[in-house]
């Protein structure tokens, strides 16, 4: 008969396998190699990469609320100085190498323009100055302030004051035709002879002629046709699609077959969605177009059919 020793061997056990081996363990007081694994020290004197970025982002934190602080300061004394009247002005300003500020061209466009500003506000303060002289020169400040915003891409600088120069424009063309009008006088007679000058202009008919006449040269009404235009223009180049439209119809209103204003409201039908309007705009210059001179004409109908079967 075989002795069995107490000390070695527990008491039959008539748990299953694994709870029975469970239940050995926790007697002999032994950890289950699996379920109960050894973890790795950890080295709290050793520097980990996610320490060093935390560590440079609070220097760098530091370092811009300090430049900050002397900023600041450097402000409240200039303010200072300013305010007690030691402060020496300075009135040229700061240009970057790649502002268009830079460039030879934007300084010469701006000498231009306050030349022109200067004559325009001339006429206009001068009670004895003459009518054509005041609306002149409102008409070419306005359209150099637009060609400058288009030459000069620095979010539409002079948009607004061009559009209020066409305005004061519009409103002294306006006063004039209405006493013409009155006067029975002919409001679509230019200064020249324009079939002399321009002989292709025998192609066109009605206030299409004085497309290539200078603004001096062009009679009342191929003043306010162009003027409403360029009014339009500067109004699509603002992003005002809608007084756009509305500033092509009054031009139209003088004389319906003007193809500058109808091949430019029709790219802001497009613009809108209004294709079937587009179309016909384009169709209607195409037609009277023989020389091709709006060749906009031409890629805009593209651009209404190529939309039209997108649709």
């Amino acid at each position: 008969m075989v002795k069995m020793s107490i000390g070695k061997f527990s008491p039959p056990c008539h748990r299953p396998r694994r709870a029975r081996h469970r239940h050995l363990c926790r007697e002999r007081k032994v950890l289950h190699p699996r379920r109960c694994p050894r973890r790795p020290r950890c080295n709290l004197q050793k520097k980990t990469r996610y320490q060093d970025e935390v560590n440079a982002a609070i220097e760098r934190k530091l370092k811009t609320s300090q430049h900050r602080e002397r900023q600041k300061s450097q402000q409240r004394q200039s303010n200072a100085r300013i305010k007690n009247g030691n402060a020496k002005t300075n009135s040229k300003t700061t240009n970057f190498p790649n502002s268009p500020q830079s460039t030879e061209l934007y300084q010469q466009m701006e000498t231009k323009i306050a030349q022109l500003r200067n004559i325009y506000q001339t006429s206009k303060s001068n009670p004895n100055a003459e009518t054509k002289e005041r609306y002149l020169s409102a008409i070419t400040l306005a359209d150099y302030l637009k060609h400058r915003d288009t030459v000069i891409h620095d979010g539409g600088t002079y948009q607004m004051e061009a559009i209020e120069v066409y305005h004061d424009a519009l409103n002294t063309l306006q006063s004039v035709w209405r006493e013409m009008i009155r006067d029975g006088q002919d409001t679509r007679q230019p200064t020249i002879d324009i079939e002399n000058i321009h002989p292709s202009t025998s192609n066109y008919q009605s206030l299409n002629r004085e497309l290539f006449l200078d603004n001096p040269s062009k009679s009342i009404e191929g003043l306010l046709c162009a003027t409403h235009t360029n009014l339009a223009k500067t109004y699509f180049l603002s992003n005002m699609f809608e007084r756009a439209v509305d500033s092509y119809d009054e031009c139209l209103a003088y004389d319906t077959s003007y193809m500058d204003a109808l091949t430019y409201r029709a790219q802001a039908y497009i613009i809108l969605g209004r294709y079937a309007e587009a179309g016909r705009d384009y169709s209607r210059v195409l037609e009277m177009d023989r020389d091709r001179i709006f060749v906009d004409a031409v890629t805009g109908l593209a651009k209404v059919l190529s939309a039209k079967e997108e649709e």
